[in-house]
């Protein structure tokens, strides 16, 4: 894959359009950009850091993995919660991430279902209320 097409290059592309962008691909490429949009992730600079602030992470489309205190590791699908789940294991509290068996028949799956003190309390945490698209889905989660 070329290694000049990066995440960088794309987003700086498809944000600076004013009204209209146009894609122009070689008709050879068609069926193959799928693969080389997914391939400029792991052409990314950014991605290719060896920072560890949140775990090295080859690909946006990987999760998060993060090691507890027993030894157990679970993979999170986003920074701040993987944050949550350091901060959750740093304080002993018992959790399950991504648990499913409470609202399985409604096709329901909150962040984190959290045992303290005896209590059952379920976790959703609400990282990109900006969206309406995500803001109305939780809407209609909440009624539920």
């Amino acid at each position: 894959m070329n290694p000049f097409i990066t995440r960088e290059l794309l987003y700086t592309a498809f944000t600076r359009p004013r009204t209209k962008l146009f894609l122009v691909v070689y008709e050879g490429l068609r069926k193959e950009l799928p693969l080389i949009l997914t391939h400029a992730f792991d052409n990314s600079a950014v991605e290719q850091r060896q920072t560890l602030l949140f775990g090295l992470k080859s690909s946006p489309f990987r999760p998060y993995p993060i090691t507890l205190k027993n030894g157990r590791t679970i993979e999170v699908g986003s920074k701040i919660e993987r944050i949550i789940v350091q901060a959750l294991d740093e304080m002993d509290v018992q959790f399950e991430y991504d648990s499913k068996e409470f609202f399985e028949k409604h096709h329901l799956r909150p962040d984190f279902k959290l045992s303290v003190g005896g209590n059952v309390y379920f976790w959703e945490h609400l990282g990109a209320m900006n969206l309406p698209g995500y803001r109305n889905r939780w809407y209609s989660k909440l009624q539920t």
